[in-house]
């Protein structure tokens, strides 16, 4: 039978029509949306199916900023993806301060320690939590995720696992590149668009400044030296070790500065010198510090400082130290990290790309390394792309405030970054990244009034006066109490409330430890 070549191509035409409406009915327009019971005793839950960005709207729940014209080319979904709540520490919803993410397959094995990390940061940083798990999230579902969860009360995000991250591109100087950028889950009413369709976002417009923090715990990359699970199981116990006081005692920062920043003020004195003081920090810089050097940083690392600032060229998988000895050995790599016991609590790394866990899937990235190779370190601040902090002051005088590494990260972000972002803080600045702990603080014993119970007293009682102390977690539960101040003094890490009573009045007041 002979077959017309017209009506052949109708038939192709009318088959492509077909197709391309199926794609897109599934991809965008049929909001799904499941009932399932959890056994963990919450209500009902709801999992949404982000396919249509009309049924987000309508919930009118969040204020969501984005133009689905301009946002379309970039949302892509896989019809299977989910999200469950598995465990909260909040009986309110709009009362939550941290959204802990978690990879689903990897829960099943760390919903121990993820909940114990939910009810730490809650008992000794007064920080409310919820857990979700997500199974095949797109950074699309997962900002969805995050949106759901805005209110006033809202502070950041914990990633556990390789949650979804977007990408980035800008030509620079005459160069192109793109990393990851979490940004884009900090800011929760700007507009990010992809002008080249490349599934890369390129511009981001409107209110651009980060109303929240965003942290990664994840070791998927390390392969090489272990499972996924096992590593972020230790992380967790150490981190609930801290928070329980069996850590030690940090008071002592380090700025570690290669010859190109070298005698620059807010590299040191204008910079990490707000933390503890101009007189509680070592600053070693190239080359007047004959030993700079590889050898000398590994040697530094062996030291209890609560944070170390280095400053060095670096791409993901080594730093560039060199030293005043003409030693070729130049290079510390990741590997040489994870063998190492680096004993720093945090880490502040102006490291070009330390933090860009994309680049080996294997071989794990120079930052995470920090994080995996002892029992100490906790949290690490840097870029996954060329640039890094500056403007420090603002970063360490929120630490030295008592903030927490997160809150002082975002508010660093607001001010350094400016309300509109131009080129240069694009350049510098959409790569900063938090991995580990975010909620951990720097300053112990740094308190200040606040009232928390009945007790509303602008006086400050008389250190001499005889005093009866009681010490109440963030739950409003009586830990301890007595007539020597030193039951405060003697706290684990966290955060408190101590009401310090005499015969004729009470205050209250919050401790950090």
């Amino acid at each position: 039978m002979k077959t017309n070549p017209h009506s052949f191509l109708r038939l192709c035409l009318v088959s492509m029509f077909l197709v391309t409406s199926s794609f897109l009915f599934f991809s965008y327009a049929v909001p799904y949306v499941e009932e399932i019971e959890d056994d963990d005793d919450v209500d009902t839950l709801t999992i949404r199916y982000a396919h249509q960005m009309d049924s987000i709207y309508s919930t009118m729940k969040i204020n969501y900023h984005f133009e689905y014209k301009d946002y379309k080319p970039a949302r892509m979904y896989d019809p299977d993806y989910s999200h469950r709540k598995v465990y909260t520490t909040a009986e309110n919803a709009e009362r939550i301060n941290i959204l802990i993410i978690v990879k689903d397959y990897i829960y099943d094995k760390l919903n121990a320690s993820c909940k114990q990390y939910s009810d730490d940061i809650y008992q000794y940083a007064g920080y409310t939590s919820t857990i979700e798990t997500v199974h095949l999230d797109t950074y699309s579902q997962v900002k969805d995720l995050i949106l759901s969860y805005n209110s006033i009360d809202f502070k950041g995000v914990v990633l556990v696992g390789d949650i979804a991250s977007v990408e980035y591109e800008e030509k620079y100087e005459g160069k192109y590149a793109y990393w990851p950028c979490d940004l884009y889950y900090m800011d929760l009413d700007g507009r990010w668009y992809d002008n080249d369709s490349n599934a890369i976002f390129d511009a981001h417009k409107g209110n651009v400044k980060p109303e929240i923090f965003v942290s990664r715990i994840m070791a998927h990359t390390f392969g090489l030296y272990g499972s996924e699970v096992d590593f972020i199981k230790k992380y967790f116990e150490k981190d609930h070790i801290f928070w329980t006081g069996g850590a030690p005692t940090f008071s002592s920062a380090l700025a570690y500065t290669s010859k190109d920043w070298a005698g620059r003020a807010d590299f040191g004195n204008k910079g990490i010198g707000y933390l503890y003081g101009t007189t509680s920090y070592s600053k070693l810089e190239e080359p007047n510090y004959y030993a700079f050097g590889k050898a000398d940083y590994i040697h530094q690392n062996q030291y209890n400082y609560s944070l170390i600032q280095l400053s060095a060229h670096s791409n993901p998988s080594s730093h560039r130290l060199t030293n005043n000895f003409g030693s070729s050995d130049t290079l510390l790599r990741t590997n040489e990290i994870m063998r190492e016991q680096t004993h720093a609590l945090s880490y502040n790394l102006y490291c070009c790309s330390a933090l860009n866990w994309t680049t080996d899937s294997f071989n794990g990235y120079i930052g995470g390394s920090y994080l995996f190779n002892n029992d100490i370190t906790l949290t690490i601040v840097g870029s996954t792309k060329t640039g890094s902090m500056l403007k420090f002051k603002h970063y360490y005088k929120e630490l030295s405030n008592g903030e927490s590494i997160g809150d002082a990260f975002a508010a660093w972000f607001r001010k350094a970054a400016g309300v509109t972002h131009e080129k240069e803080d694009i350049h510098w600045f959409y790569g900063m990244s938090i991995h580990g702990d975010p909620c951990i603080r720097l300053i112990q014993n740094k308190s200040s009034k606040v009232s928390p119970n009945l007790y509303n007293q602008d006086e400050v009682i008389n250190e001499d006066a005889y005093s009866l102390y009681k010490v109440y977690d963030m739950n409003g539960q009586l830990l301890v109490s007595g007539k020597d101040q030193e039951i405060v003094n003697n706290l684990p890490h966290g955060l408190f409330i101590v009401n310090q009573i005499t015969e004729n009045k009470t205050i209250s007041y919050k401790v950090y430890r």
